[in-house]
């Protein structure tokens, strides 16, 4: 039968709370430097219209694209007992885009 933690055990000592049963402690000491081309490219596209001859809507598109980048918590293998950082998962791509209108007004 395993002792009940925080109580003593078989042999008289008390076994510690909140600890891993057995395992040694370890540091993760590594590193690697990557210096890969990250090419990005943006559209955009804008219409206007003219209501008046002071006052005039648009409306417009911006999309941006981005590849070549890593990131770290991707590349880090967090297996024990050897903590290391992988090479692969260091080409991911990245995609923002949005709308938007406005009202331009000249006086």
């Amino acid at each position: 039968m395993d002792p009940i933690p925080g109580q003593p055990g078989t042999g008289g000592t008390v076994n510690p709370v909140n600890v891993p049963f057995q395992l040694v402690r370890m540091s993760f000491n590594t590193w690697r430097l990557d210096e890969t081309f990250a090419p990005v490219g943006e559209v955009r596209a804008t219409v206007s219209y003219k209501l008046t001859q002071a006052i005039a809507v648009q409306a417009g598109y911006n999309a941006m694209i981005g590849g070549g980048i890593g990131r770290a918590s991707r590349r880090i293998d967090y297996v024990l007992p050897m903590l290391q950082i992988l090479d692969a998962n260091k080409n991911d791509a990245w995609f923002v885009n949005g709308v938007n209108i406005g009202i331009t007004v000249n006086r």
